[in-house]
C-alpha cells in the first residue's frame, strides 16, 4: 500500500505582496480552509459517505472543471492541455492500485469528463464517492493549489497526494461526494462543475548581497539581506531544501545557536536546527520535503514584488587577525514533475576589518 504525503500548507503574506505555501511545522497558515493560524496536518484517506447511503441516480453525470491562474482569473487553463482529470472509484481501499477508472477528461477547455454512475446503495456497489486525480500533463509546469479545491467546492472533503494512474508523477487527488447529483427532470443528465486554481511555474535566483566590513573581534551580529528572485510576477516554485555554507571548519567563529535563516512566510530558523557536515567547509542543510508535497510554494502575486527576502543572520566571533567568513546561500526547488530543479545559490561576506584582506571562497 502506498504512503499518502502531507499536504502543502497555504501561507499568505500580505504586506510583501507575495504568498508562500507552506510545509510542516513552518509559517503561518492563513489560506486554510478553516482560515486559523497555526499548523494543519495532512489530508489521509477517508470516505465522505457510509456504506448505508444510497445513489438514487443510475446514468451518466458530466463533470465540469473550470481551471484559472490563482494570481489572475482572467488566464484559464484547459484539461487535456496543462492537465487531465482522471476519475476513479475507489473500491473501498486506500490503494491507489486497486482503484477502478471512471473516466478521463478528453476535452480541452472547458474540460468534460463523463462519469457512469451506478445506483444503489455503496454497500451494494453504488457510486456515492469518487476520487479524482488532477494529473498535470507531461512537461507541463504547473501547481495545483490544494487548499482552494476544498474551499471552492462544497463536495470535496479530502484531497490527497498519489499517482493512481502510474506515470511515476505524484499529484493531488480529491474526493468527490456524489449523492444528490440527480435533477429533478428525469429526461436531464445532471451536469457538476469543479474549480481549480493553478500557479504558473517560475524559476528563483539567489542574489548576492552586501558583504559586512568592520565587524569587528567578539561577538557581532551580521545581517546578509540575500534575495530569492523569482523571474515574474504571477509565478511561484517550490521550495525543498535550505542549504549554508561557511568556509572553513573553524566554528567558533560563529555561533550557531545565535545565527539564523529568515525566509518571508517560511519564518525564523537557527542555525543549529540545521543539519551540519564539516569537512573543507561546514555546510547547514534544512530539508522540508522531496516532493511537492510539503514543500514551502513561494508565489508571487502578479502584482507583487518579485524579491522575496531571503535574508542570513551570522552572529561572528573573529579575532583581530583580518577573519572573514565568506556566507553562501543555496535555495533548492522541486518543480510540478515531481523532479528536482538546479539549486540556485549565491555568497557573501563578513570581514573583521574595514577591508577584506583574508579573502574567503567556498
Amino acid at each position: 500500500m502506498k504512503t499518502l504525503m502531507k499536504v502543502i500548507i497555504a501561507v499568505a503574506i500580505l504586506g510583501g505582496g507575495y504568498l508562500m505555501l507552506s510545509g510542516e511545522g513552518i509559517g503561518t497558515n492563513l489560506l486554510s480552509q478553516s482560515g486559523s493560524s497555526g499548523v494543519i496536518t495532512g489530508d489521509t484517506f477517508s470516505s465522505s459517505t457510509s456504506n448505508e447511503d444510497t445513489q438514487v441516480f443510475g446514468k451518466t453525470l458530466t463533470l465540469t472543471t473550470v481551471a484559472t491562474d490563482t494570481s489572475d482569473p482572467a488566464v484559464s487553463y484547459g484539461g487535456d492541455t496543462e492537465f487531465t482529470t482522471i476519475c476513479y472509484k475507489d473500491n473501498g481501499s486506500s490503494n491507489v492500485d486497486d482503484w477502478t477508472p471512471l473516466g478521463t477528461g478528453t476535452t480541452a477547455n472547458p474540460e468534460v469528463i463523463s462519469i457512469p454512475v451506478q445506483a444503489g446503495t455503496k454497500a451494494s456497489g453504488g457510486l456515492t464517492e469518487m476520487w479524482c486525480d488532477i494529473d498535470v500533463d507531461s512537461a507541463q509546469d504547473y501547481y495545483v493549489v490544494k487548499d482552494d479545491l476544498i474551499k471552492d467546492n462544497s463536495r470535496i472533503s479530502s484531497v490527497i497526494f498519489d499517482d493512481p494512474n502510474g506515470d511515476n508523477v505524484d499529484g493531488w487527488i480529491y474526493n468527490y461526494n456524489l449523492i444528490d447529483v440527480s435533477v429533478a427532470n428525469p429526461n436531464q443528465l445532471p451536469t457538476e462543475t469543479v474549480f481549480y486554481k493553478l500557479i504558473d511555474e517560475g524559476s528563483i535566483t539567489v542574489s548576492d548581497p552586501t558583504s559586512k566590513l568592520s565587524a569587528g573581534t567578539g561577538s557581532a551580529t551580521n545581517v546578509l539581506k540575500f534575495k530569492a528572485d523569482m523571474d515574474n510576477a504571477g509565478d511561484g516554485e517550490a521550495l525543498s531544501r535550505i542549504q549554508i555554507t561557511l568556509n572553513g571548519t573553524e566554528d567558533d567563529r560563529w555561533k550557531l545557536n545565535q545565527s539564523f535563516v529568515e525566509i518571508a512566510g517560511v519564518g525564523k530558523i537557527m542555525l543549529s536546527e540545521f543539519s551540519e557536515s564539516c569537512t573543507t567547509n561546514c555546510i547547514y542543510k534544512y530539508s522540508l520535503a522531496n516532493t511537492v508535497d510539503g514543500a514551502n510554494m513561494m508565489f508571487v502575486d502578479k502584482n507583487g514584488d518579485t524579491e522575496i527576502d531571503a535574508h542570513v543572520t551570522i552572529e561572528s566571533n573573529l579575532d583581530a587577525t583580518d577573519e572573514a567568513i565568506c556566507v553562501e546561500l543555496e535555495l533548492r526547488m522541486v518543480d510540478a514533475q515531481g523532479a528536482f530543479g538546479t539549486a540556485t545559490s549565491a555568497d557573501a561576506e563578513i570581514a573583521e576589518g574595514a577591508t577584506n584582506t583574508d579573502e574567503c571562497s567556498i
